[in-house]
């Protein structure tokens, strides 16, 4: 299969090269000038003489690098073979010279100037005012090549394809063999006028799909005589082994139109590069084949661009495939291998999920030119560009770096940064960037960024650089010193930026850094830069050192303040403690036995402590510093009183529904508790229950209770519960939504809340595609377009009251919307003559892909099996008009059809 694309991609570049050889001048079609020649004939035994009544086309080259054949000028030769083209426009011309009769047995043969049989080998006229000669046209009868094209077994290889072009390299032409295996050039629209000359004609084999055979091409130089054939040319093509790989989803389904990453290594000992044409991908039913065009591949398959699921892509790798290239397997052609060999590729869902790798830097540049600006995609010698790896997933993936030269890494370079140095810049077309994501008991994964594939940019070159290193302990305190490598050439001067957990320290810019508390628990790091006239600078930054640990805590002295009672509140004072950063724990003591629960900066005296000495352990912590303890002298012995707790309230804070007031304990035994609700902060008359229901009269205002102890011979105690929510109203009951208007593209669909209560409610719309929000449409209408081609909508209404109460509720879901298709008038090109071939020229089909069929059809009516891009005239077409019906289809679309206008009629 190779050797079709690379007969392709010869023929593409050739006729880039014409068009870019072409482009080198498009003048100004301002002034005109006046061309002339000799049109002469010579039969095949003959000498040449002048040429009465040929064709001479003139077609000016366009600023798009298209020829004006629509705006062509013709002349013709008189009895003397003479001609003259007077009044061409400035510019660049291709000339064609056609005989006053042609494609019969004997007739002269065209050609383009000058003396080339194909517009690839031609030579465009210069007009740049005044007069210009052409060299003497001579015209010759063409002659032919025969032959046969079959298998190692001598049997005819059906749909082979002969084609002929003048070099190995140039554009040519070509045709389909017949059946029995025999060729005639004559039978090629194009090949019949092989006028004299060397030409190299090309046999290779047909694309029968994955599960088909493979040939290699074979190739001749034919020496073409003037009417008459040549030397018969029988080709026998070897069949190539060929490996064919079926790609499925989890789920086993074919990926059809599944995009494949090849490596190809020419020769055993080559390295594996990737090709520069495409795009390569599975077939309709997932098949992907390779055959031994080269010694082996390495293969990387993707899920197909309309897939929806998590599977990733994967190299071929023996087993259950792998997401690195290092693990990839190659695929060869031993010679124990049979002819074909059938393997299955079905995709899976790594652990690690990559991220989007870019790479950041100025890559795009606008280049000056005479004939217009343009930009590249390319770094300039010297610049440092860098990677962006984007967002991989689960968190703890470990990130590792390779820079890629013309599809080979660089080596060393490892890093995140690339500075283009002279040898990196040396003959590189390609670079890229691939990522690899690895954690414990997971698969790696590998990605890669876009390819930067122009050529390096003129610029300095960069000095000579290291990663520098941090010597010394990262300890608030001590000094960091940093070693920043070897850098040249001689004369380079260093400069330096020390970093604190990434954010630059101000005036932290010598060789050393003295860490201080602002530095505290963060990594260093120190980045060098080296500059040199006549060079461009680099920076390289150091790796982080780990956090930076304080100095050792020194203890203070702690105290207490507050009255020793139960009820009252003791207040720990830690005391001076050094550096003034450090935190505090504490630990109170009743007796000296530590105090269960009670270890704030309080604590809260009761009867449980009657009698007892209190005192507080405080624990200071700074860092990773070991920590330190001190303990306060005892208080006076804790005087008895009330134990109290802050009461709770229970319940929903709405309006109907009963609150209950928690006391918690209180003690000792006895006390006797009531109870007083409050809305607001004021006392609601007649609530002294332990439970309350808030009416309409409560709504918007929070709900407290406030619970007095008392007991003979004990002080009265009162405690008042945190404030409930402010009271809302009774619940929303929700309407239902529904839409109206049709799911097609282009209208508008509207919702339909329903009725909701209260009536006031604010209702606020959510539109869904497949049960998924679409992004920024909340609005009570939305406008359906082709982006919601297969889906079905629906949208759910979401009501809030004043206080905050919310329901929601969703409508049925539309019918799938079926999606629009644009698609432009086709044309249809070519002379409406019998034997000649019409082309369809589609147009533009959006949105992309469409997948377009063809019926051509004759005064209206379809014409039998054409059903091709292109038409040959027939007999049956003569005196009729022409026209092709072009079907455009896309899943989840209407099928769209648009038909071109009629040809003339078909001339004989």
């Amino acid at each position: 299969m190779f050797s079709d694309h690379r007969r392709l991609l010869t023929a593409a570049l050739a006729a880039l090269a014409v068009t870019l050889g072409s482009l080198l001048f498009i003048p100004s079609a301002h002034a005109a000038g006046t061309v002339s020649g000799v049109v002469k004939s010579k039969l095949a035994a003959g000498s040449a003489v002048p040429y009465e009544g040929a064709s001479i086309e003139f077609s000016r080259l366009l600023e798009d690098g298209r020829y004006d054949y629509d705006n062509a000028t013709y002349v013709s030769s008189g009895p003397t073979g003479a001609f003259t083209a007077p009044g061409l426009a400035d510019g660049d011309y291709q000339v064609r010279v056609h005989p006053s009769s042609w494609g019969s047995p004997g007739d002269l043969g065209y050609e383009y100037y000058d003396n080339a049989w194909s517009p690839y080998e031609k030579t465009d006229v210069q007009v740049r005012g005044g007069n210009v000669t052409m060299n003497d046209i001579v015209l010759e009868q063409p002659g032919w090549v025969v032959g046969t094209v079959k298998d190692a077994a001598g049997n005819p290889i059906v749909g082979a394809s002969i084609s002929v072009q003048k070099t190995p390299t140039s554009g040519g032409y070509g045709f389909e063999i017949d059946p029995d295996g025999s060729y005639d050039t004559r039978d090629g629209d194009y090949t019949k006028n092989l006028i004299p000359g060397s030409y190299t004609v090309e046999a290779s084999g047909p694309w029968t799909g994955a599960e088909g055979r493979s040939f290699r091409t074979e190739t001749a130089t034919v020496n073409v005589p003037a009417n008459a054939a040549a030397a018969p040319q029988n080709f026998v093509l070897e069949e190539r082994k060929k490996v064919v790989f079926t790609v499925t989803d989890s789920t086993g389904a074919p990926m059809k139109w599944a995009r494949v990453d090849m490596r190809i290594q020419r020769n055993a000992g080559d390295p594996f590069e990737a090709p520069q044409y495409g795009p390569i991908e599975t077939d309709d039913d997932g098949k992907f084949a390779v055959d031994d065009d080269a010694h082996a591949y390495k293969l990387r398959f993707f899920p197909a661009d309309a897939y929806t699921g998590s599977n990733a892509a994967e190299w071929w790798n023996g087993g259950d495939g792998a997401y690195t290239y290092a693990e990839a397997t190659a695929i060869d052609f031993p010679a124990s291998a049979p002819m074909k060999r059938s393997l299955s590729v079905q995709l899976a869902t790594p652990a690690i999920t990559p991220g989007e790798v870019s790479i950041d830097g100025d890559i795009e540049h606008v280049v000056e030119d005479p004939h217009g600006n343009y930009t590249v995609n390319a770094v300039r010698l010297g610049q440092t560009i860098t990677a962006n790896p984007g967002t991989w997933e689960p968190s703890g993936v470990t990130l590792s770096y390779q820079w890629y030269k013309n599809g080979q890494p660089i080596a060393g370079a490892t890093d995140p940064e690339l500075t283009i140095t002279e040898a990196i810049a040396a003959d590189m077309w390609l670079l890229r960037l691939h990522v690899t994501g690895s954690k414990p008991g997971e698969q790696a994964v590998e990605a890669e960024s876009e390819y930067i594939n122009d050529p390096v940019l003129p610029g300095d070159p960069p000095v000579a650089f290291a990663r520098p290193a941090i010597t010394g302990t990262a300890q608030v305190g001590k000094t960091l010193t940093a070693v920043p490598g070897t850098w040249g050439p001689a004369g380079v001067s260093l400069a330096y930026q020390w970093f604190a957990a990434g954010e630059a320290i101000q005036g932290a810019t010598n060789a050393t850094l003295a860490l201080t508390d602002a530095q505290l628990d963060k990594a260093i790091s120190v980045r060098v830069t080296g500059s040199l006239a006549g060079h461009t600078s680099v920076a390289r930054t150091s790796a982080a050192t780990t956090a930076t640990t304080p100095v050792d805590v020194v203890v203070g002295t702690p105290t207490i303040t507050g009255t020793a009672k139960a009820g009252s509140t003791l207040t720990a004072n830690p005391g001076a403690w050094t550096p003034g950063d450090v935190t505090f724990a504490y630990t109170w003591l009743a007796d000296g036995v530590a105090i269960s629960g009670a270890g704030g900066t309080t604590l809260d005296l009761t009867n449980a402590q009657a009698g007892k000495r209190i005192s507080v352990e405080v624990t200071g912590s700074r860092g990773t510093s070991a920590p330190r303890t001190a303990t306060s002298a005892q208080t006076s012995a804790v005087q008895g009183t009330l134990t109290a707790a802050t009461p709770t309230i229970t319940g929903t804070a709405k309006a109907g529904e009963e609150l209950t007031a928690s006391p918690g304990a209180w003690g000792p035994a006895g006390v006797a508790l009531s109870y007083e609700w409050l809305a607001g902060g004021q006392q609601i008359v007649g609530a002294t229950g332990a439970t309350y229901t808030p009416g309409a009269a409560q709504v918007g205002k929070a709900i407290t209770v406030r619970i007095t102890g008392t007991l003979a011979g004990y002080g009265n105690e009162v405690r008042t519960s945190a404030a409930t929510a402010a009271v809302i109203p009774g619940d929303v009951t929700a309407g239902t939504p529904s839409i109206s208007g049709t799911p097609a593209p282009g209208r508008t669909l509207t919702a339909n809340p329903g009725t909701w209560t209260p009536a006031d409610a604010e209702l606020s719309y959510q539109w869904l595609a497949n049960g998924t929000p679409l992004v920024g449409a909340t609005g009570t209408t939305l406008v359906v377009s082709n982006a919601h081609a297969g889906k079905r909508l629906s949208v759910t209404v979401t009501g809030t009251t004043s206080t905050g109460a919310v329901a929601e509720a969703t409508s049925s879901a539309t019918a799938t919307v079926v999606g629009v298709l644009k698609g432009a008038t086709p044309k249809v090109s070519g002379k409406a003559k019998v034997g000649k071939r019409l082309s369809a020229k589609p147009g533009t089909w959006s949105p992309a892909p469409v997948r377009l069929t063809y019926q051509w059809l004759r005064n209206g009516k379809v014409i039998k099996g054409a059903t091709k891009a292109s038409y040959k005239l027939t007999k049956a077409d003569a005196g009729k008009r022409i026209q092709v019906r072009v079907t455009g289809r896309k899943t989840s679309y209407k099928t769209l059809v648009k038909s071109s206008a009629k040809t003339a009629k078909v001339k004989r």
